[in-house]
């Protein structure tokens, strides 16, 4: 008797992209609309934080409701706003507060956040540990949030580098690979990359020096990682087989507020993939 074949396995990759991250609320809807299975998460930043409370059980209704509800205020640094405009205490109280002491091995859809180590400038994958910290650490964009410590490494936003979450999706046995692109430096060309780097390097006067915490510290060190890392392949031996690009420049990192037309630019990039992505998955099956 013939063997039955079994499913294919489809990753969802989360890119960062701050505020823009709302869209994939929009794109997780639609997933779950055409019943196109999510068997594992792989995010990175503000991806990290819809990854893992998609993970964890929350619906996106449940999702969409918390993210209206919330004000930026509610995490701005006023005390000491030179270590990064946002507080890491704040959040991660609030993360806390949603999460509690959740571990990233617990979660109902598996899920891996990847954070930057600025000590070595490796890009790694947590897919254990505690689920607040991993997504503190790969949210720590230079000038927002401090580097975070955790088991000897200093991390931080694992979004400097989000395409390489496709190879690792891969590498991770995955059959069909959904990467949601959000990130703002997408909407760049190379040069303007370049230029953007350039002028960071000259609003942080950043020089060669000795470890710490601080925001020009955190900054070059992110510039290493981006300049010294292989950008021919990007995404790895194999691009993305569904790329889904819900980015609009009217969204600006900070702009939270924008709940509404991050979900229905997601939505609508999602529905422009969702016919070919089905006949994907029924052909595999």
């Amino acid at each position: 008797m013939a063997k039955k074949k079994q499913s294919p396995k489809t990753a969802l990759v989360l890119s960062g992209g701050s505020a823009r991250g709302l869209a994939h609320l929009g794109v997780i809807s639609v997933l779950e609309e055409k019943r196109i299975p999510v068997d594992f998460i792989l995010a990175a930043s503000y991806g990290s934080i819809v990854g893992a409370y998609y993970a964890d059980g929350f619906t996106v209704p449940e999702m969409f409701a918390m993210a209206r509800a919330f004000r930026l205020r509610y995490v701005l640094n006023f005390s000491k706003p030179w270590n990064g405009i946002l507080s890491n205490g704040k959040v991660e109280s609030i993360l806390q507060r949603d999460l509690k002491d959740r571990r990233i091995e617990d979660l109902e859809i598996p899920l891996s956040i990847q954070v930057a180590d600025i000590r070595n400038g490796s890009m790694d994958l947590l897919e254990k540990g505690p689920l607040t910290t991993a997504i503190l650490g790969s949210c720590a964009f230079p000038g927002l949030l401090r580097p975070v410590e955790y088991e000897g490494r200093l991390l931080i936003d694992g979004g400097i580098l989000n395409k390489r979450m496709v190879g690792a999706a891969r590498s991770k046995g995955a059959d069909i690979v959904i990467y949601s692109d959000v990130c703002v430096f997408s909407l760049m060309n190379r040069k303007k990359k370049e230029s953007a780097l350039r002028i960071a390097q000259r609003i942080f006067r950043i020089k060669e020096g000795k470890e710490s915490h601080s925001i020009p510290y955190a900054a070059r060190r992110a510039l290493q990682i981006i300049s010294t890392k292989d950008e021919r392949n990007p995404y790895g031996a194999k691009p993305p087989d569904f790329l889904i690009e819900p980015l609009s420049r009217e969204i600006r990192p900070l702009r939270y507020s924008k709940v509404d037309e991050g979900f229905h630019l997601g939505r609508e990039a999602a529905l422009k993939i969702a016919g070919p992505l089905q006949a994907a998955v029924k052909t595999s099956s």
